[in-house]
């Protein structure tokens, strides 16, 4: 055997390794992004969702107003879907064309054989028994491929339904945009005398654990926005759970109320989800377990001896021996002043709610909580670049901040 001949034979065998190395991996791509119901790290889905990303976040950002922004962001999650699907078709004709082009035939061949027959079109010149073999399963990968996308799409959509229908019927007592103490408030003034959020708090949280378990698996669903610029399903998210908090922590009587404190540990626990699996794709770390840290800072500022908080320190347990939020450590930031907070305090007066007498007290005990969750909450409309409504940080490049209509007729803070 010639130098020549044992380079081309060491050559086809390298094209073989890679090929099937490119297979396994594109294979595993597809199941961790469309089919495995958890928040899974591949290197694949995280590019190309970040280069659409950054991709329409360019030319969004050429617009002076939100409203221009917003629209022109709705394409975040339809580029990032061809973004996908363009990778995993390129990446499997590359891998099935390097394993063709290992069993003979020119390079072109190769690479026209596994388009062909990828796409289902059929064979093309005269293949060999092995390349029959691999030009089936190409073919059978192809349909797989566009029966899994059908079936996620479906399922996709069919999410980003039910969490919508949730934030549009919420838009009347939360406000557009939606904002915590304005719920109170609302509420309050349209009579609801048992639901101090306005809303069923057990569809409440059903919605935030939904979000929590779909979202964390499918994060294009986090870029798909709310048609109406005003909205959006995370800066509602976050108003809710501020609405939750502050009814526990600063109305009289709010802390025996189980079914408002169970949305303030779903709210919060469901924000710190999201942050967590988005560090977990990037590669990241830095998030503690949601469900302690969320239940553990609730149970904190309760009394020991409450039903409540007994329950939310077996949360705690159950989730991690040793709750980091329950160790003694100094309150972490809780993302607004206490002149915001001070505001709110008198719109609620307003309103008509019976707020705690002690001032410093309930705005430690506020603070303490919403400082569990405020860093990821921030991190996640930043991310999607929500509408800039109050107590929801800033954005990048920065823009006014909305506000809603107050209904107890205070001026805007």
């Amino acid at each position: 055997m010639t130098s020549g001949s044992a380079f081309s034979v060491m050559l086809h065998w390298v094209a073989l390794v890679v090929g099937v190395v490119m297979l396994v991996v594109t294979t595993r791509a597809v199941m961790a992004s469309l089919l495995v119901p958890r928040a899974t790290r591949s290197r694949l889905v995280h590019y190309a969702d970040r280069a659409a990303n950054v991709t329409v976040r360019w030319f969004a950002m050429r617009r002076r107003d939100f409203a221009g922004r917003d629209h022109v962001l709705s394409y975040v999650a339809p580029v990032a879907l061809v973004y996908l699907l363009m990778t995993f078709v390129l990446a499997y004709l590359a891998a099935f064309a390097l394993v063709i082009w290992a069993f003979g035939g020119s390079t072109g061949d190769a690479l026209y054989q596994a388009g062909a027959t990828l796409t289902t079109l059929g064979f093309v010149g005269d293949p060999s028994a092995p390349q029959v073999v691999l030009g089936l399963l190409a073919a059978l990968v192809g349909l797989a491929l566009v029966a899994v996308l059908i079936g996620y799409l479906l399922g996709l959509y069919g999410a980003f339904a039910d969490r919508e229908r949730v934030v549009a019927e919420l838009a009347a007592v939360a406000g557009e945009p939606a904002w915590g103490p304005e719920i109170l408030c609302r509420a309050r003034l349209l009579g609801y005398a048992d639901t101090p959020l306005g809303y069923d708090p057990g569809a409440l949280r059903d919605w935030m654990t939904t979000i929590r378990t779909v979202q964390t698996a499918n994060p294009l669903l986090n870029h798909m926005r709310t048609p109406i610029p005003q909205r959006s399903w995370a800066v509602t998210l976050i108003a809710v759970t501020d609405a939750a908090v502050l009814h526990t922590t600063c109305v009289q009587g709010g802390d025996r109320d189980a079914a408002t404190v169970r949305v303030a540990a779903e709210g919060s626990a469901t924000l710190l989800a999201l942050q967590a699996a988005h560090l977990f794709r990037a590669g990241r770390k830095g998030v503690a377990p949601p469900a302690f840290a969320a239940a553990a800072a609730v149970a904190e500022v309760m009394s020991d001896d409450d039903g409540c908080a007994k329950v939310m320190k077996s949360i705690a347990l159950d989730a991690a021996p040793v709750p980091r939020a329950a160790r003694e450590e100094a309150p972490g930031d809780p993302g607004i002043t206490r002149a915001q907070w001070d505001d709110a305090m008198h719109l609620l007066e307003a309103a008509g709610i019976a707020v705690s007498p002690d001032r410093d007290r309930a705005w430690d005990r506020f603070g303490r909580v919403r400082a569990a969750y405020a860093g990821s909450a921030h991190a996640v409309v930043e991310r999607v670049y929500s509408v800039p409504a109050p107590w929801t940080g800033t954005r990048t490049p920065p823009i006014d901040e909305w506000w809603p209509n107050l209904a107890a007729g205070l001026e805007q803070a």
